[in-house]
C-alpha cells in the first residue's frame, strides 16, 4: 500500500509542477498574505504620532512628551495584547501559516472530481490497490504542496524588513512548528477530500470550500486574539484546530520554548490528525468511491 500511494502521489505532484501558473501562485500568495495583509491590517500602526499638529503656543516639553507617549503606543499594544511579540507580523505570520494550510487543504479533493471526469478514477478503481491508497495520495499531496508553501512563507517573513523575529532559532523551533502545520494539512485534507468523494461537479466543490473557509478563518485566533471576539464566538474558537495551531506556532517564534501550552496544542493537533485519517479512510474504503 505504501508503494501504490507514493506512485500515486509523485503522479499529483507532477500534475502541479508541470503547470507554470500554479507554480507562480504557490509563489505568489504567501508575498501577498505576508506584505500586503499583514502590513496593510497592521492594527499597532492605528495611533501614531507622525500626522500629529501642535499649536504653536504649546511648550516644548509638552509636545515632546505627547511623541514620546504615542512613539511608546505599539510596543504597548504589542506587549498587552499580542503576547508580547517584537512586532504583529511575528504574531501573524503564526496565523498565516495556519491559513495557508486551510485555503490549500480546501481544494484537495479536485483532483478526485477531475479525475472522475476524465475516467482515470475508474481504471484506479478496478486496478488491484486499496482504495485507501487513492484516498491517501489526495491527501498527502496536498500536505506536501500546503507544506511548501508555509515554508515560502516562513522564509520570506524572516527576510522583509520588520517581519518574522524568532526568540531563538534552533532546529527543535523548526521541527516543531512544521510538525504541527502537517498534521494541521493532514486533518484537513482527509476532511475535505472526503467530503469530496461524493461529489461530480467541480462548482460543488468550490461552493462547499468557500462556505467553509471564512467561517474557519474568522472563528480563529489565526489574525488576532481570540479575546477580541465576544464569548460565544470564543466558544467556537476553542474547538477550531486552526486556533491551536497558530497558538503553537506563535509562541514558538516569541519564545522559543516548549511551554505546556505548545504541548497541550500539540495533542490536540494530533488528535485532530489522528482521528479524521481513520474516518476519512474509512468514508473512502466504504462509501466515498461507491457510484
Amino acid at each position: 500500500m505504501i508503494i501504490e500511494t507514493w506512485v500515486l502521489i509523485k503522479r499529483e505532484l507532477e500534475k502541479w509542477y508541470k503547470v507554470p501558473a500554479l507554480i507562480f501562485s504557490a509563489l505568489i500568495q504567501p508575498v501577498v498574505w505576508i506584505t500586503l495583509f499583514g502590513n496593510s491590517f497592521n492594527p499597532t500602526r492605528i495611533i501614531s504620532f507622525e500626522n500629529l499638529t501642535f499649536s504653536e503656543n504649546m511648550p516644548p516639553e509638552v509636545v515632546m512628551g505627547i511623541k514620546e507617549f504615542f512613539a511608546n503606543s505599539s510596543n504597548l499594544i504589542l506587549e498587552q495584547t499580542f503576547q508580547g511579540a517584537p512586532n504583529y507580523l511575528t504574531f501573524l505570520t503564526g496565523g498565516v501559516l495556519s491559513t495557508l494550510i486551510l485555503f490549500s487543504s480546501a481544494f484537495s479533493g479536485s483532483s478526485v472530481i477531475w479525475d472522475r471526469r476524465f475516467g482515470f478514477l475508474d481504471k484506479l478503481l478496478v486496478a488491484p490497490i486499496p482504495r485507501s491508497s487513492i484516498y491517501y495520495a489526495k491527501v498527502f499531496s496536498t500536505v506536501i504542496k500546503a507544506l511548501i508553501q508555509c515554508s515560502l512563507v516562513f522564509i520570506i517573513a524572516s527576510l522583509i524588513p520588520g517581519g518574522l523575529v524568532l526568540a531563538k532559532l534552533n532546529i527543535t523551533v523548526v521541527v516543531v512548528v512544521f510538525v504541527s502545520l502537517f498534521m494541521l494539512a493532514t486533518g484537513f485534507a482527509c476532511l475535505f477530500t472526503a467530503m469530496a468523494l461524493r461529489m461530480r461537479k467541480w462548482e460543488t466543490l468550490i461552493a462547499v470550500a468557500n462556505l467553509v473557509n471564512l467561517p474557519l478563518l474568522f472563528a480563529s485566533g489565526a489574525l488576532f486574539p481570540i479575546s477580541f471576539m465576544p464569548d460565544w464566538l470564543q466558544t467556537i474558537a476553542r474547538v477550531n484546530p486552526i486556533t491551536y495551531s497558530a497558538d503553537l506556532t506563535r509562541t514558538l517564534f516569541i519564545t522559543g520554548e516548549i511551554t505546556s501550552n505548545v504541548i497541550f496544542d500539540f495533542q490536540v493537533l494530533a488528535g485532530f490528525s489522528i482521528s479524521l485519517m481513520i474516518l476519512g479512510s474509512f468514508v473512502a474504503r466504504y462509501y466515498g468511491f461507491k457510484e
